[in-house]
C-alpha cells in the first residue's frame, strides 16, 4: 500500500461525491472546529456550491456517539465527517449505513482499516503515508475535489494553510514535505503562492521591521515580543537602517545580510538576558515563507502562516463560520469579523503571558518538564494556544510543558505539550492519561498533546501523582 493506492481510493471518494452532486443529493458536513476543519470544510463547501448544489456546514470540538445520532435526526442524504470520527466507524456505519465518508489524517487503528469495506474512509494512515507531516485533512478534501474538477486547484493556497495550521512545516527550513510539499509546488506554478526563504515575521510587507518583529509571538521571545522600543533599539544597535527616503522599511525589504544581522541581535539580546543558552532560534525565526499573492498587500491574510493563525483565533471565540466564510471568499463582512477574533486572541496571549512571566511562582521547573498554573489568567478553551506559544520560549526549550487552569464548571484542565521524539515526553503524557482516568477525569490524547480534564476534589491528587512519575522517569 502506499500513493498509488491512496489516490485511487480518493478518486473513487471523489467520483462518488460528483455522483451525489450531480444527483441533487442533500449533503451534510460535521467538521473538527480548528484551522483544519475549516479550511477542509470550506473546499468542499466550494466545491458543491460550484457545481450547482447545496450542502450544510457544522463544525464540533468533537464527535460523540451521541451527536452521531443527532445527526442523524437531520435526515441528510450523505454525511462528510472532516477531522473527526476517527474510532466511531461502528457507530457511524449503524446509523448512516454506507451514506457517509470520514475524511482524516489521525492515527487509524487496524480494526477500523480492516472492517472499512464500503471504502468510507479515506484517511492517509490506511496506505502507510504520514499523516502527521505529509498531508492534513485540508489537502486531503482539496485533492478530492481537484479530481472532480481540476478548475478548484485554484483552492491549493487553503491546503497549504491547512498544513501550517496543523504545524506540518517540519522540513529542512521550515519547509513542507510530501503530499503537502506537491500541493505546495503546484500553488506556485499557477502563481498563487510565492515561497521563498524569509524572515517568519509578522505583516512582513506592511508594517516597519522593528514593529513586525515585536508583532511576532512565535518563538515567544522575552523582552522583545510585545516590546516595541527594546526591538527598536535592538535594531537601532544592529546598525540597520530603518528608514529609506523618509520611509518606514518593512522586513521583506531588507537584504539577506541585514536579515542575519537581525537575527543575530535578536539571539545576542536572548543570550543576555537568558538563563540558558540560545537554542534554535534561526530556525523559529527564518525559514520558507508561503506568501498569497491574490491577496491584498498589508492585508491579515496575505502570509498563509498568519491566514491561519487567523482561522485558529476565529476557533478559538467560537465562530468557526466566520473563518469559513473567509475561505470561501466572503470577505466584505466577515473579513473584518475574523480581525476582531484575532485581535482579542492576541490580547489575550499578551495578558496572560505577562503576567505568567511576572509572577514566578506560577513556573515550576522540574529539569525535563516545566508545570504553569493558568488560574484566573487564562480560560480552559484558550489553553492549546496559549501552551503552544509558551513551548516557544527559549528558557522552555527541550522541556514537555504541562498548563493548567480552571474550567467553567470549576474543574480544572491540564495541557501536556509533547516534544516529538521524546520518550520522557511522551511518557509524561502517557500516565498523566493513566491519572486522569483513575481520578474519573476525562483525558483525549493526540499525537502531539494529552488534555486532561480533573474534577476540583482530585486536583492535588493528580498534581502529587504525575509529578512522582516525573521526578521517577527523568531519574531513570
Amino acid at each position: 500500500m502506499g500513493h498509488k493506492e491512496f489516490y485511487q481510493a480518493l478518486s473513487i471518494c471523489a467520483e462518488r461525491l460528483r455522483t451525489h452532486i450531480s444527483d441533487g443529493k442533500d449533503i451534510s458536513i460535521t467538521a473538527k472546529d480548528t484551522p483544519d476543519g475549516v479550511v477542509s470544510a470550506g473546499i468542499l463547501t466550494y466545491a458543491i456550491f460550484s457545481l450547482g448544489n447545496k450542502c450544510s456546514a457544522r463544525f464540533v470540538p468533537d464527535l460523540t456517539p451521541d451527536l452521531i445520532l443527532k445527526v442523524k435526526g437531520d435526515s441528510h442524504d450523505q454525511q462528510i465527517f472532516v477531522d473527526v470520527g476517527t474510532g466511531l466507524s461502528t457507530d457511524i456505519r449503524n446509523s448512516f449505513g454506507n451514506n457517509w465518508l470520514v475524511i482524516s489524517h489521525d492515527n487509524l487503528s487496524s480494526e477500523e482499516i480492516i472492517t472499512d469495506d464500503e471504502n468510507c474512509i479515506l484517511n492517509p494512515c490506511k496506505y502507510e503515508i504520514d499523516g502527521h507531516k505529509e498531508i492534513s485533512s485540508g489537502g486531503i478534501s482539496y485533492l478530492i475535489a481537484k479530481s472532480i474538477d481540476k478548475k478548484f486547484n485554484v483552492l491549493s493556497y487553503l491546503a497549504v494553510i491547512s498544513a501550517l495550521a496543523e504545524k506540518q512545516d517540519v522540513g529542512e527550513k521550515r519547509s513542507l514535505l510530501g503530499i503537502n510539499s506537491e500541493i505546495c509546488d503546484e500553488s506556485v506554478r499557477l502563481g498563487i503562492i510565492n515561497k521563498e526563504m524569509d524572515l517568519l515575521l509578522s505583516s512582513r510587507d506592511s508594517a516597519p521591521f522593528y514593529i513586525s518583529l515585536a508583532q511576532t509571538i512565535y518563538p515567544y521571545i522575552h523582552g522583545l515580543t510585545w516590546n516595541e522600543k527594546n526591538c527598536f533599539d535592538i535594531v537601532t544597535l544592529s546598525g540597520i537602517p530603518i528608514k529609506k527616503d523618509g520611509r518606514w522599511r518593512t522586513s521583506s525589504e531588507l537584504t539577506q545580510e541585514e536579515k542575519f544581522q537581525l537575527i543575530e541581535a535578536v539571539t545576542n539580546f536572548v543570550k543576555k538576558h537568558s538563563k540558558v543558552r540560545a537554542n534554535n532560534l534561526e530556525n523559529l525565526l527564518a525559514g520558507y515563507s508561503f506568501t498569497l499573492e491574490n491577496e491584498e498587500q498589508g492585508s491579515l491574510l496575505r502570509e498563509a502562516r498568519d491566514f491561519s493563525f487567523m482561522l485558529d483565533c476565529c476557533c478559538i471565540e467560537s465562530k468557526p463560520s466566520i473563518g469559513l466564510a473567509v475561505c470561501i471568499g466572503n470577505r466584505t463582512k466577515y473579513l473584518s469579523e475574523a480581525e476582531k477574533c484575532l485581535r482579542n486572541i492576541e490580547d489575550h496571549l499578551k495578558h496572560a503571558v505577562l503576567k505568567i512571566m511576572s509572577e514566578k511562582w506560577r513556573i515550576s521547573d522540574m529539569g525535563m518538564s516545566v508545570w504553569i498554573n493558568g488560574d484566573a489568567i487564562t480560560k480552559d478553551y484558550n489553553l492549546y494556544i496559549l501552551s503552544s506559544l509558551l513551548s516557544g520560549y527559549n528558557e522552555f526549550y527541550g522541556k514537555t510543558i504541562v498548563v493548567r487552569t480552571e474550567t467553567t464548571n470549576s474543574n480544572y484542565k491540564y495541557l501536556i505539550m509533547e516534544l516529538q521524539g521524546s520518550p520522557s515526553s511522551k511518557g509524561v503524557s502517557t500516565q498523566a492519561h493513566r491519572i486522569a482516568n483513575e481520578l474519573g477525569g476525562i483525558s483525549k490524547r493526540t499525537d502531539t498533546f494529552v488534555e486532561c480534564i480533573v474534577p476540583f476534589s482530585m486536583v492535588d491528587d493528580f498534581d502529587l501523582k504525575l509529578k512522582r512519575m516525573v521526578e521517577y522517569s527523568e531519574k531513570k
